[in-house]
């Protein structure tokens, strides 16, 4: 009975290891794959439009020459200076639970500061309080050096993560990273219990994708070459000078390579067991444009189980699977056990079904991911192309794939576990890209002047100007119809002038939603004893809203009415527009086809 609460005791320590082991997750980049140690990332905060990356400034202490360099999100935009993440322990991967330190892999050259590595400081740059800031310095009188990565999951961005410091003194309990803007509007990563933390994504160096893919390929062909060997000392030499100089160029680097590594707690001594080899990527020796991922979920769209895999090799015979649908269309998978034109490489393809039933001419992109499952670790492999290039089934190409999806050899080794029992694993996922509607194009459009004038010649006006408002025949100009408006103030001697339009008519002419035509236009009351016309420019946006183009006061009444200018004559009075540019709107509608 005396040892009862001993065990007690080591059990409960024993739930605490396991639980803290099970929330201690690796951290993963925009892309979805782990972080590595001494790894250089860009810290994108999110959301990603309107925000900007994260830089060094400089900042002066009120009046005096003395300056600090202080981390600071930049403008809208910007991408922000490359930093390094380092643990305190020397892993392959990050984890949530360890120290990161924090530095700039390159800061340009100033007169605040030499150093590169973050830290906490007090600052008093902030209008109404002292706050803890995260500047660019030595690691003296400060508060903190230390940091971690915490996953922040109310986004609807996947891999978004804040910073949390955690120190003593002023600094107190663990806390976020967020943004606050100081004296001088510079937004500043501060450290704060507000509840709001800067979200960030962490993504790769573009320069360092290109070495490590250079490092892989190199890797890979001394590999190749050293299996051709028949001495196993040639092959010794070949394997070590070939990860040697991989190793060279990868020092301090972030790696991008064609595959994702698998989440696991891996320590150094695990990376030279079992599933190493899948790990650096050679049962998957891939173009330079595709990329093998390691995830635990299944094929959302499909999965195929073949048994008896070896009588499809007896009988050198393919195997198509049955037909399911994904993004509105029919597919099948296409399976070639000793490859499609070669015998060293399965092979593995999407084909489309019931094409026959497709309008002429039609097209279809899709963006697909083959699988083949590990069935001894549970984990599913995929294939996709890197940058997720879609790809175009038509009419003279209905299959696309992957010829060497995977060495023969390596598929049948027992241990890899892709063929257990003589049974393998392949699935699909399939994302159609659809047509998202109509589509728009704008011009400006001048008109030929002899096309583009309308005379309205009004004969018994003395009658007709008894009512309020005139309006003229609906005439086309420009691909619109038009019309012109007349408003007679009835002689009235307080508003003694006549107003003259031109109206945009909805005749069932295409306007966009909220679209709008411009026009140019001289509006003219002719005089038709000198040629000295009365007319005025006019030139503005039409909608359904506002339609008319003009003048409340073209010309004053009395002058129209003047005999001796000639408007009116013989009781008619001659009025035109003529058009010198006109826009014009045309749209299309999908010529894709999409079956719903």
């Amino acid at each position: 009975m005396k040892t009862t609460p001993l065990l007690s005791l080591a059990s409960l320590f024993f739930l605490l290891s396991a639980f803290a082991a099970a929330t201690d997750e690796v951290i993963l980049d925009s892309d979805g794959d782990i972080l590595r140690n001494g790894g250089t990332y860009r810290l994108s905060p999110i959301p990603r439009i309107g925000n900007g990356g994260i830089f060094a400034t400089a900042i002066r202490h009120g009046d005096s020459d003395a300056c600090s360099l202080a981390v600071t999100k930049g403008l809208p935009y910007t991408s922000g200076f490359p930093v390094t993440i380092s643990a305190l322990v020397k892993p392959v991967f990050i984890k949530t639970s360890y120290q990161l330190l924090l530095s700039f892999a390159y800061v340009p050259p100033n007169i605040c500061s030499s150093k590169s590595a973050w830290v906490v400081k007090s600052a008093n740059d902030f209008e109404g309080e002292d706050l803890a800031a995260v500047f660019v310095a030595d690691s003296d009188d400060t508060l903190g050096s230390l940091f971690y990565i915490k996953p922040y999951e109310s986004t609807s961005e996947k891999f978004t993560y804040k910073l949390v410091v955690c120190g003593g003194g002023d600094l107190g309990v663990c806390r976020d990273v967020g943004v606050r803007k100081d004296n001088n509007g510079n937004e500043r990563l501060v450290v704060t219990n507000s509840g709001e933390p800067m979200v960030l994504q962490f993504d790769k160096i573009i320069i360092v994708k290109l070495i490590l893919r250079l490092r892989e390929e190199i890797r890979a062909f001394w590999l190749v070459c050293a299996a051709q060997m028949k001495k196993f000392s040639d092959f010794l030499f070949a394997f070590l000078l070939g990860s040697l100089y991989g190793a060279i160029i990868v020092i301090n680097e972030n790696k991008k390579a064609k595959y994702s590594i698998k989440k696991q707690n891996a320590s150094n001594k695990n990376l030279g067991k079992k599933g190493s080899l899948k790990m650096w990527g050679l049962d998957f020796l891939r173009h330079s444009n595709e990329m093998v991922r390691v995830r635990d979920m299944r094929p959302s769209h499909f999965s195929l189980k073949i048994q008896s895999y070896s009588l499809l090799v007896d009988h050198h015979v393919g195997y198509e699977s049955g037909i399911f649908e994904a993004g509105g269309y029919k597919w099948s998978l296409v399976f070639y056990p000793l490859g499609k034109n070669q015998s060293n490489h399965i092979s593995l393809y999407l084909r489309i079904k019931e094409e026959d039933t497709f309008s002429p001419g039609w097209e279809v992109d899709v963006c697909f991911k083959l699988f083949v499952q590990d069935q001894i670790q549970d984990k599913y492999f995929s294939i996709e192309d890197d940058g997720r290039e879609i790809k175009r089934f038509h009419g003279m190409k209905t299959e696309w794939g992957f010829p060497e999806f995977l060495r023969v050899d390596t598929f049948k080794d027992p241990s890899k576990g892709y063929l257990v029992d003589d049974s393998c694993i392949f699935g699909a996922e399939v994302f159609v890209m659809k047509c998202t509607g109509k589509s728009e194009c704008f011009s400006m459009v001048q008109t030929p002047s002899a096309q583009a004038t309308y005379t309205w010649d009004i004969q018994n006006f003395a009658a007709l100007c008894k009512e309020s408002s005139l309006y003229s025949q609906t005439f086309k100009i420009g691909g619109r119809s038009w019309k012109l408006h007349i408003i007679y103030p009835e002689g009235n001697s307080v508003v003694n002038k006549l107003s003259l339009y031109v109206d945009l008519v909805d005749e069932g002419e295409y306007l966009p939603t909220n679209g709008r035509v411009f026009a140019k236009c001289k509006l003219r009351i002719k005089d038709q004893l000198y040629s000295n016309h009365h007319e005025r420019d006019v030139s503005g946006w039409c909608d359904s809203l506002h339609k008319s183009l003009g003048y409340t006061d073209f010309i004053l009444v009395n002058h129209l009415k003047d005999a001796s200018m000639g408007f009116i004559l013989k009781d008619s009075l001659v009025v035109e527009a003529q058009f010198t540019l006109v826009s014009n709107t045309t749209t299309t509608t999908p010529t894709c086809q999409a079956k719903q």
